[in-house]
């Protein structure tokens, strides 16, 4: 029965694929829980820098020495763009290429240093004609993050040496829904004025002027490199969390569809199965009626 073989062999086929994609679904469950729980340290991490900045923004720091440009006619802009490196995402890495090209097309007259975390974005990218100049890999767990910022910060200050690089943009995927990513883009460098004064006015938890051992501008300095950790480390921590959760969500839609896959063919095999059998009762039948007759 050659029919009856190869739905055996579909239905062999589907369930391998099915315990694939419960492995996925798996792994991207764990992904999640491990990036909200880091989202939460960094929140404490953002904190404690945040309350730095007001300080010193009350008591030591000019207006506008934290987010004034040194060189504005020289200007060159910085982005980093976060996307993936493994598929079954859906438009995750389009929709965050799309920015990057509308960023670079839309009347910017200011060159540009592209750096991009996920081959897969690149590749997006590289179709637009975008002049990715950086290439990363995603990082693979939250212990990966940091060797990866790593990374990221030498070229940032590279770009600033060499090319001058005083405004940096990062593209990165978040969720805009519990089933929806969107892209956001937002500047990091130089932090943003409204929010710094937005800082210095905030409430003080404890009335004490804050001593250091250092100069301000040395103090200013370390401050702003843990501010840009930190937005990068968020970032990388959102788009991780975009990326696991939408593959979640593909993993799930792709679950339904085998398991409707798997009771068809089940369906189709006990149908033909049963066909066979009643064939070989009638083929019986017809055997001892003929030897009836016979005698």
């Amino acid at each position: 029965m050659p029919k009856l073989e190869s739905i055996k062999d579909q239905l062999k086929g589907a369930g391998d694929i099915q315990n694939i994609v419960r492995t996925m679904k798996s792994f991207a469950a764990v992904h999640i829980r491990h990036y909200r729980k880091a989202e939460q340290s960094l929140f404490r991490y953002r904190e404690t820098v945040e309350d730095a900045l007001g300080a010193i923004m009350r008591h030591q720091t000019p207006a506008g020495s934290l987010h004034k440009r040194k060189n504005p006619q020289k200007c060159v802009t910085g982005i980093v763009a976060m996307g993936s490196d493994q598929g079954l995402v859906g438009q995750f890495n389009d929709k965050a290429a799309r920015v990057v090209k509308d960023m670079l097309a839309d009347g910017n007259k200011e060159p540009s240093q592209v750096c991009v975390l996920g081959k897969r974005l690149a590749g997006k990218l590289d179709g637009y004609g975008v002049f990715v100049r950086e290439r990363l890999a995603m990082p693979v767990s939250v212990q990966s993050i940091p060797i990866v910022l790593e990374q990221l910060l030498t070229i940032l200050d590279q770009w600033k040496i060499e090319h001058c690089v005083e405004a940096i943009f990062m593209v990165n995927n978040r969720m805009k829904s519990t089933i929806v990513s969107e892209p956001v883009c937002r500047s990091i460098l130089p932090p943003d004025p409204l929010w710094l004064e937005a800082l210095s006015k905030r409430e003080k938890k404890k009335n004490i002027v804050p001593l250091v051992t250092i100069t301000p501008v040395e103090l200013r300095k370390a401050l702003v490199s843990h501010y840009l950790y930190a937005e990068l480390f968020g970032g990388l921590i959102e788009s991780l969390f975009s990326e696991n959760t939408m593959r979640l969500i593909a993993m799930e839609i792709a679950e339904k569809h085998i398991a409707d896959h798997l009771e068809a063919l089940t369906g189709e095999f006990n149908q033909e199965r049963q066909s066979g059998i009643t064939e070989e009762i009638l083929d019986i039948m017809a055997g001892v009626s003929a030897l009836e007759k016979g005698r």
